[in-house]
């Protein structure tokens, strides 16, 4: 059976201008044209579409994507160098490890934003006054631990954010 790129995307959804951007890039060097000019793709290989796809998805470049797919590629003919795939496996671990990090430094900045936005309104609710204290501890313990390191001895962010309201009062340090 041999599928044409509309088919490719309506089984995978799939857009097909992401599959021709594939085609363009040369990461689809199994897929043929027909005698009318329309690619096709063989049953055999129709998974090989969505590796690209998901290499694409998780970050990988166009040549490294080339590479995986020539590897692939080889591999349906030369089972006797299994090396390379291993390269691959440290690529895919190497992105994992990256992916994690910039998670993590997602997470401190949601944490950091979810803080000030509690400490801003709870400013604008209370007419001015900024929480102090056991208060204002408990919220500050939300914050990544790097940031409130930055912070010297028993100063908290709302003791900052405060002196930040008393420097600039008339325009409530907005």
């Amino acid at each position: 059976m041999r599928f044409t790129i509309s088919e490719i995307s309506e089984l995978f959804k799939l857009p097909s201008s992401t599959i021709r951007y594939y085609l363009k890039n040369d990461l689809l060097p199994f897929m043929e044209k027909d005698e009318k000019g329309y690619f096709f793709v063989d049953q055999a290989d129709i998974t090989s579409v969505l590796l690209v796809h998901y290499l694409k998805y998780a970050g990988f470049s166009v040549k490294e994507i080339k590479d995986v797919v020539a590897l692939t590629e080889e591999s349906k003919t030369d089972l006797s160098n299994i090396d390379p795939f291993n390269d691959v496996l440290n690529s895919i671990d190497k992105r994992i490890d990256d992916i994690m990090l910039e998670q993590k430094n997602l997470i401190n900045q949601l944490q950091t934003a979810t803080y000030l936005r509690w400490l801003f309104e709870s400013y604008v609710k209370s007419g001015g006054a900024l929480p102090s204290g056991e208060t204002d501890r408990k919220y500050n313990g939300s914050l990544p631990s790097d940031l409130i390191s930055e912070c010297p001895g028993e100063i908290s962010a709302g003791d900052i954010v405060s002196s930040f309201f008393k420097k600039y009062p008339d325009d409530n340090g907005v």
